[in-house]
């Protein structure tokens, strides 16, 4: 057995709360989907959440030790993913008045919504620290292989991220409703 019914209530609890903490992946989805629609908030959700399942398989394969054991492969994973959320940043502000132009965007407007959320999440080091950090708490060494429960853990955690993060990109639509009547047609 790999937990306990105790343990994995204490698990998803957990978990639950951390999904649920609003923060950068939160924002993108609400904002995806508020300036583009349900799909685009829907397309970032996937792409925020195949970013969990390398941050998973890197801990599991103990890359993540490896880069918190070096300050030189740490503050180089910083800097790459600090200069990638200015890079957002910078894409969100110049692009914010052709927003209403790209709507429900297509395939080109999908690909790069996933694109930026994968890129965003798997260049985050919190993230990597964030499982590197939770996923050992919950694994037993007696239980079996370690990496193979950190996996398992790992997909646990991605399903429930992925339903929250589907959750919260319904709340685009209403929004942009919202600002459409605050601001007028």
């Amino acid at each position: 057995m790999l937990l306990t019914p105790l343990e994995l209530a204490a698990f998803a609890g957990a978990a639950t709360l951390l999904a649920l903490t609003p923060g950068p992946d939160l924002l993108f989805v609400l904002s995806e989907g508020m300036l583009r629609g349900r799909r685009a908030g829907l397309i970032g959700a996937v792409g925020l959440c195949s970013g969990l399942i390398f941050h998973v398989a890197a801990v599991a394969l103990g890359v993540a030790a490896l880069v918190q054991s070096s300050p030189a492969a740490f503050a180089a994973l910083r800097y790459i993913g600090a200069a990638y959320l200015l890079y957002l940043a910078w894409k969100a502000f110049a692009g914010r008045h052709t927003a209403s132009s790209h709507r429900e965007g297509g395939p080109v407007a999908s690909r790069g919504i996933y694109r930026r959320a994968v890129l965003m999440n798997v260049t985050n080091p919190k993230v990597a620290i964030f499982f590197l950090a939770f996923l050992p708490q919950f694994t037993h060494p007696e239980r079996g292989q370690v990496a193979v429960q950190m996996l398992t853990l790992g997909g646990h955690l991605h399903g429930l991220r992925a339903s929250l993060l589907r959750g919260h990109r319904g709340c685009g639509r209403t929004g942009r409703s919202l600002a459409t009547q605050i601001s007028g047609p």
